[in-house]
């Protein structure tokens, strides 16, 4: 790895350029080991950054960065490339692209290097959720006393994913770095969840790192299909306590025989045919004691 500084100076202004190649980020851990929030990375940098400073302004400068066989917190991915610059505590965001081996996420916006203020869109496209897994290892309970016992609170998940915003202007990341809310419309096909398969799964979703917000969702399950919306609160102390689950839902058309392979229930030597359709039903309770309620 190779990292080269230049600087140069006139009357009324300053000028440092930084070229790096080659950088291993696992060998940088010593130096952001102390900052908040800051996670796990490991991978290859390419970076090319250039600052300017004059008398009685802010500092300004340009940002170009490449990471290869990148790791954050586990989470593989095949190549990010971000372009940037900055205004004292204003950091723009022009492009940022993410690819995983199959699919890509491309961002733009601003983030306040002071405030830790995020406003930033984007989009992804033919994402592989289930790659989402090791994250979502990170929030098993830390009670968990073996392996056994944290492989219970573990579930695969297969699909693919597109992100869009609720209108046309993107998903969008708010918030701060430390509490950051992401909403936006989710697309997934061919989703596999334990025995729950699922042609095409959508809906509008607001997350933060307490609460998980779903409206307008869509379960498609040929020929049938289920509506809902969902609220699950509670995230951030779910060491502590289990989270509150609120779902409704309706059924159209769904195959008994399919409801009973996704329930877990084996088929009897006599077929079973037909379809369900339902009213409203209401799920309440929490993520280990849901209850189920009809309207009267």
């Amino acid at each position: 790895q190779k990292v080269i500084f230049k600087t140069h100076t006139q009357r009324d202004l300053a000028l440092l350029s930084l070229e790096g190649r080659d950088i291993l980020l696992e060998k940088l851990a010593p130096y952001w080991a102390e900052v908040k929030s800051v996670p796990s990375l490991s991978g290859t940098v390419q970076v090319s950054a250039n600052f300017q400073k004059r008398p009685q302004a802010p500092w300004k400068s340009l940002l170009s960065a490449q990471a290869s066989k990148l790791q954050v917190n586990g989470q593989n991915f095949h190549t990010i490339h971000l372009e940037a610059d900055s205004i004292g505590e204003r950091f723009h965001l022009q492009n940022l692209l993410i690819e995983d081996p199959r699919g890509f996420v491309t961002a733009q916006g601003d983030i306040n290097s002071k405030t830790h203020e995020l406003d930033i869109r984007f989009a992804g496209d033919e994402l592989d959720i289930g790659s989402i897994n090791p994250i979502l290892s990170s929030f098993n309970p830390k009670n968990g006393s073996n392996d056994k016992e944290r492989e219970r609170t573990d579930f695969p998940i297969e699909g693919i994913a597109y992100l869009r915003g609720d209108a046309d202007m993107g998903a969008r990341i708010s918030g701060t770095w430390d509490n950051p809310t992401v909403a936006g419309r989710l697309t997934a096909f061919n989703v596999r969840v334990g025995k729950f398969e699922s042609e095409r799964v959508e809906g509008v979703v607001n997350a933060s790192r307490d609460r998980v917000v779903v409206r307008q969702g869509n379960v498609l399950l040929t020929p049938g299909f289920i509506t809902f919306s969902a609220l699950i609160d509670g995230l951030g102390n779910m060491e502590s306590k289990p989270p509150t689950v609120a779902v409704t839902a309706q059924v159209e058309k769904m195959n008994l025989n399919r409801l009973l392979t996704m329930a877990g229930v084996q088929a009897s030597r006599t077929p079973l045919t037909g379809s369900l359709s339902t009213g409203e039903i209401s799920l309440t309770g929490t993520t280990k004691d849901v209850q189920t309620r009809t309207p009267a």
